[in-house]
């Protein structure tokens, strides 16, 4: 029985190099799962930061002074002088304000320029990106719509609208790891294939 012996342990090999090819391929792709999930993970870091300031901007705007009759009156009359609404009053939400000062400004729409000067004039504390993040955040959930570098309020019959799913996408490095791990995957299963049918051959031969 020497023949089918030799055959059993050829084949035996063959089966734990294929085994072993699938563990490599499946470590790759928990890889490139890790990696998307991570970033993933980062973008819902940056929106929970986001409502963070807004929580921490509505427990200090209760220790701010209210605005004296004057100071509304003063910046009314600016905003009307450069053609748009009165600006509102900051009522906690750092978010809120923002869309509600891009409101107030109607058809004319604010530059983020505009919007830090309504919140300088008001007192109103702000981080460096806030007032970006709150507008990139308010065009994402279709409350603000940004033309030629300013931001218009959406009407309500707008935001209504159904918003298309967004597609899940591979980084480049994941697929760079999938791509890494099918070649490795194919070149071992290449040789496999070529030493059973050297095998083959010798049984043959014989």
């Amino acid at each position: 029985m020497p023949a089918l012996t030799k055959a059993l342990e050829k084949r035996i090999q063959e089966l734990k190099t294929s085994i072993e090819s699938q563990r490599a391929e499946i470590a790759a792709y928990e890889r490139v799962l890790e990696i998307e999930l991570a970033h993933a993970g980062g973008s819902q870091q940056a929106d929970a930061a986001e409502s963070a300031d807004g929580a921490q901007g509505s427990i200090t705007s209760t220790k701010k002074e209210v605005p004296t009759d004057e100071a509304v009156a003063s910046e009314t009359g600016s905003a009307r002088a450069s053609g748009s609404q009165a600006d509102p009053v900051f009522s906690g939400s750092k978010r809120d304000f923002v869309a509600a000062i891009v409101k107030a400004r109607g058809i004319s729409g604010a530059t983020p320029k505009e919007v830090s000067d309504v919140f300088s004039g008001r007192g109103v504390a702000r981080s460096k990106n806030l007032i970006y993040n709150a507008l990139s955040f308010l065009v994402k959930h279709r409350k603000l719509e940004k033309k030629d570098g300013r931001y218009f309020s959406v009407s309500a019959d707008s935001r209504e609208k159904p918003v298309a799913p967004r597609k899940w996408k591979i980084s480049a490095e994941g697929l760079k790891r999938i791509r890494e791990a099918n070649e490795r995957r194919w070149a071992r299963e290449k040789a496999a294939r070529k030493t059973r049918s050297r095998s083959a051959a010798k049984r043959s031969a014989r």
